[in-house]
């Protein structure tokens, strides 16, 4: 259960990273298309980090 609980946690959070960035991206996406696709390449790493980080319980 608590494996299951973890990964619902990170489920949760991978929407709001891609809920989080989708927004930035659309603001960023009038000022300039360059720095919102930079940054949305910086982001991918650090959310497929975290979810293959095993969970200490």
């Amino acid at each position: 259960t608590t494996k299951n609980s973890t990964i619902n946690h990170d489920r949760k959070l991978l929407k709001k990273l891609k809920i989080n960035t989708m927004n930035n991206s659309d603001n960023n996406e009038i000022k300039s298309k360059n720095i919102s696709k930079e940054k949305k390449l910086k982001d991918i790493p650090v959310a497929i980090n975290n979810i293959l980080k095993p969970h200490v319980s």
